[in-house]
């Protein structure tokens, strides 16, 4: 391969890692600005998502990550902090959330999530291909 086709590989090589970068920043941004809003549908609460493994011969048992991501809520309760699972519905107390604006919330979260998996991935594909 000559010197001039290597440059230009490496050359693209970086541009395209410094785009999957910015999208990533772009993505990152966007997961806390919602997680905050829906954090502002319920004050003193905590969201996090997560992958869960159901313990069932499933798929889940032999992959990274299970099934999800689920959202939880973690709230405190006088000097304990408590994890709900929210599911497709709030379960939190009655009245302490728009669920409209939560399904939203959520839904949007996790395309989000899914795109910043999807970066990784490309991003851990490049690299293979360039070692």
């Amino acid at each position: 391969m000559a010197r001039a086709e290597l440059d230009s590989y490496r050359n693209r090589f970086k541009k395209s890692l410094d785009r999957l970068e910015t999208i990533l920043e772009t993505l990152d941004k966007e997961i806390v600005h919602l997680k905050k809003e829906l954090e502002g549908l319920v004050p003193r609460a905590k969201f996090q998502f997560k992958y869960v493994k159901c313990g069932k011969s499933c798929h889940c048992a032999h992959s990274k990550k299970g099934h999800g991501p689920y959202a939880y809520a973690n709230v405190r309760k006088g000097g304990k902090v408590e994890t709900i699972y929210l599911g497709k519905e709030p379960k939190l107390p009655e009245g302490s959330m728009d669920k409209a604006s939560y399904n939203r919330l959520v839904q949007r979260l996790k395309e989000l999530r899914e795109q910043r998996e999807d970066v990784f991935e490309k991003i851990e594909r490049a690299l293979q291909l360039m070692r």
